[in-house]
């Protein structure tokens, strides 16, 4: 996996554009103020701007992508399809156009825009939770914890009783803990990858306690890099307490 931004960012990637707010850096539609729409298919270049000391995105309609940018894209990922940053984001059309430009080293087709907006719902890489000191994961012991992953969490979707979960632990006022959590199934790519980041520094919790076929669950996920989606396992009845007579 690669940042999303900082001076650990691939220095290319593609996506659907997550707001139509950006103007392609293309010099015919920067000198005229035109937009990338919102879903369309845009390559990128990170650069670092010296007077503001920063890295920005700069961004092109996928039909404005210069050769020199193909290449970047050959490079960056040794021409292997799946190795361009941002390829497990973007829709199969995008794929095949993307596969024809590593070939050919340059853009196939200048038409080809393919907005779709429904990709970048909850959006896109800033949808992503990035301010996580920690994670863990355990078996729901209620439903009243709700998905933060942008659909569930459109929808108001709770985490079942003994549903697989990971928790999220993030800091607020910079000082008060607490965490928030999505469905095992839900976690997204960036999730994984922050996982075995935290796994390194002895933050990423839980696993030990898991059921066997959780724990697997997990285990799997981890080593493949892709979301395994958990077996629904019986969730034991809670224990009748016995009242004191």
């Amino acid at each position: 996996m690669y940042a999303l931004d900082g001076d650990e960012a691939p220095h290319w990637r593609v996506e659907h554009a997550t707001s139509g707010m950006s103007t392609c850096n293309q010099a015919q539609c920067k000198s005229k103020g035109i937009k990338i729409e919102k879903g369309e298919l845009r390559v990128g270049t990170h650069t670092w701007h010296t007077v503001e000391e920063k890295y920005f995105w700069a961004w092109r309609h996928w039909r404005c992508a210069t050769p020199h940018q193909i290449r970047g894209l050959q490079s960056i990922s040794n021409s292997e399809l799946a190795k361009v940053p941002g390829y497990e984001r973007i829709s199969e059309e995008s794929r095949e156009q993307l596969k024809l430009a590593l070939e050919e080293g340059k853009v196939n087709d200048k038409d080809f825009k393919d907005i779709r907006p429904d990709l970048v719902k909850g959006g896109g890489y800033m949808g992503e939770i990035r301010d996580a000191v920690g994670y863990k994961v355990d078996v729901s012991p209620s439903a009243r914890a709700g998905c933060r992953a942008a659909a569930c969490k459109e929808q108001g979707n709770k985490i079942v009783k003994g549903e697989l979960r990971l928790g999220i632990l993030r800091l607020f006022d910079g000082e008060h803990e607490s965490y928030v959590y999505k469905h095992w199934k839900c976690i997204s790519k960036y999730d994984l990858s922050a996982i075995e980041e935290h796994a390194q520094h002895d933050t990423f919790n839980g696993i030990d306690s898991l059921p066997k076929d959780y724990e697997a669950v997990v285990l799997e996920s981890l080593e493949k890099g892709e979301v395994i989606v958990p077996p629904k396992l019986d969730v034991p009845a809670p224990a009748n307490k016995s009242r004191a007579k």
